[in-house]
């Protein structure tokens, strides 16, 4: 189209031009009731001009707008949304790891308050075991203590009846962690952060305690559904942080609009998250309870951790919505 035709473009076209973009970048589910309502008029007479503009020869360029803006209407309107299963597929395969990849400054400030957690407590514990009691639930606290005086070693590795134990109540608290860690978002944050800096230091002092005896066996058992659990965490704490963050700037908008937007995009954080407590789940269930070594369930655990990575790193097709993913524009 020159320049000329494009400066003869009726506002109807640019208006339907704008929704059907609106449309394309964010989904459907993103028009206001005011544009879908004019979403069937502006159609129609989009139809009507091009018909028109044929009929009396208009320039090709304007003719070749037309057919464009036709097509992608038609292509909105009659064309069926896809069912259920495959938007939950396409979730599942490109929609989460966009996501969190849009949101990756509130998961890695998240995960860097976890880690801090972990990092002191380990340090804290592994220079002076008096303090385990600080970081380590009581009863990990008391089972590591018998353990280690009844050996009369320095390192009292793990009894194998305290094994599922430990892992079972880990993984309990880390479902609990990461529903508490998002709803907590709406106490500015403050909340969120307390309970990741808790849950790190509660690893770390986990880590120090029973790691001493045999770090092998205590890292086997906590890394293989462990490596999912925790990046869970970590997304579920982002996903609080984002919600603290529209309350704490809510720019040119009420806090309520605010917050009501950041909902948007934090829940469907808490879709995966979901998804991941449950294959974490499958995995604690069946293969830390079994007789492999601890060397095959680390390793495991290393290919969890490869998996995961390549999961939210590569740039899947398809996104949320149609088209490029939305979010990785915004």
């Amino acid at each position: 189209m020159n320049s000329k035709e494009s400066g003869n473009l009726k506002p109807e076209w640019r208006e339907l031009s704008g929704i059907l973009e609106k449309a394309r970048a964010s989904g459907v589910q993103s028009l206001s009731a005011h544009d879908l309502a004019r979403l069937g008029p502006l159609y129609r007479l989009a139809v009507a001009d091009l018909a028109l503009a044929r009929s009396h020869d208009a320039g090709s360029g304007l003719v070749s707008f037309l057919n464009d803006l036709v097509a992608r209407g038609y292509g909105l309107i009659y064309t069926s949304p896809p069912s259920r299963i495959r938007q939950a597929l396409r979730f599942v395969v490109s929609g989460f790891p966009a996501l969190a990849r849009r949101e990756r400054r509130a998961i890695g400030l998240a995960t860097a308050v976890f880690l801090a957690g972990a990092v002191f407590a380990f340090i804290t514990v592994s220079r002076d075991p008096s303090t385990q009691s600080a970081f380590v639930p009581p009863m990990f606290a008391r089972e590591s203590r018998e353990s280690r005086e009844s050996r009369k070693s320095p390192g009292p590795g793990i009894p194998d009846a305290l094994k599922p134990v430990l892992s079972s109540a880990i993984m309990s608290n880390n479902i609990q962690v990461s529903i508490t860690a998002f709803a907590s978002g709406i106490t500015f944050g403050i909340l969120t952060i307390y309970i990741l800096l808790q849950n790190g230091m509660m690893l770390g002092g986990l880590a120090a305690s029973f790691g001493r005896g045999d770090s092998l066996v205590f890292w086997s058992l906590i890394l293989p559904h462990g490596i999912i659990e925790l990046a869970a965490i970590c997304i579920s704490g982002g996903a609080g942080l984002i919600i603290a963050g529209a309350l704490i700037r809510p720019g040119n908008r009420s806090r309520w609009d605010s917050v009501k937007l950041a909902a948007r995009r934090a829940i469907p954080l808490m879709g995966g998250v979901a998804l991941m407590l449950v294959a974490a789940g499958a995995i604690e269930g069946f293969l830390t309870p079994s007789k492999l070594s601890p060397g095959v369930k680390l390793a495991f655990a290393g290919l969890t951790a490869a998996l995961l990575a390549l999961y939210f790193a590569s740039p899947w097709r398809g996104g949320v919505g149609s088209g490029k993913n939305a979010n990785e524009r915004r």
